[in-house]
């Protein structure tokens, strides 16, 4: 069995996170970050903060520095000349919450409908294949009326709807992750030993790589073995960004995926996955 994911073709979401990463003049190089949580305790604060700078760290070299504010459930962060606000702000915030899913293809969510059917209009009138995990592609401005007829089918006790984009995005895609045993998730950032962003030696194709766990290996394989030529959703925040197709069992723990994305997005991705979610959720005060 092959150690690497050869076993995976990513399917991969164009634009994932393209508004996070548009450079923009940086006219401030702090942050203040507040914990909406009133109740958080100071162990949670030093862990997020903890968290925090090892996502900076990971992503980049240049400097910066962060402290908590006792007593204000708050956290600054202080950044070198070369940071994008933007971005920054993005690593900062992002709660980080990953999670794996089981997908229903285009076939099956139409089986469930029982005769009914999804009308293409919500979609460009471009239906997919009825192997693809895509359930559709729209605009950023379709996505509330996409939402409003999937959400009215009744299935929410066999799959939940989730969109491609971590950020705002010209076109989203709607996947269905299968609700098995309640909430359907199927393996978690906690299972994930290590997780890092790289270019192919002497190619232009950057790449993902990710280990589990001693112990959730053999969880993987099992996953992978069920799930040959059917996608796997990996959900960030509640939005896929990636739904890889399974080609064969996966034995070894160890998966390397690759698509259509910059190395800034790839190390954005790895930056948030390897370093665990935020305890808490923040927003930016000043």
């Amino acid at each position: 069995m092959k150690s690497i994911i050869k076993s995976l073709i990513a399917i991969f979401i164009l634009g994932i996170i393209a508004t996070g990463f548009t450079p923009k003049p940086n006219n401030s190089k702090q942050f203040i970050i507040q914990s909406t949580d009133n109740n958080i305790s100071m162990a949670d604060l030093s862990l997020s903060a903890g968290i925090i700078t090892n996502r900076l760290k990971s992503f980049s070299s240049e400097k910066f520095t962060v402290s908590t504010i006792a007593g204000k459930n708050q956290i600054k962060v202080i950044l070198g000349k070369n940071w994008d606000i933007n971005l920054a702000e993005n690593l900062i915030t992002q709660k980080g919450v990953l999670e794996f899913y089981e997908t229903c293809n285009y076939k099956e969510v139409t089986e469930l409908l029982k005769g009914d059917s999804i009308p293409a209009s919500l979609f460009g009138n471009n239906v997919p294949a009825e192997s693809s995990a895509q359930i559709g592609c729209t605009s950023s401005e379709g996505v509330a009326q996409a939402d409003k007829f999937m959400n009215a089918l009744g299935l929410d006790q066999k799959c939940r709807f989730a969109w491609s984009s971590v950020f705002e995005d010209p076109e989203v895609c709607l996947y269905a992750l299968k609700l098995n045993n309640g909430e359907g998730v199927i393996c978690k950032g906690d299972d994930i030993e290590s997780f890092v962003s790289g270019n192919e030696t002497g190619s232009k194709e950057n790449y993902i790589s990710f280990s589990f766990k001693k112990q959730a290996v053999q969880l993987w394989a099992e996953i992978t073995k069920r799930n040959s030529g059917k996608a796997i959703a990996m959900v960030l925040d509640g939005k896929v960004i990636f739904a890889p197709a399974v080609m064969d069992e996966i034995t070894s723990g160890k998966c390397t995926l690759t698509g259509g994305f910059t190395a800034v997005q790839m190390n954005y991705i790895a930056a948030i996955c390897a370093n665990g979610e935020l305890p808490v959720s923040f927003k930016v005060v000043n």
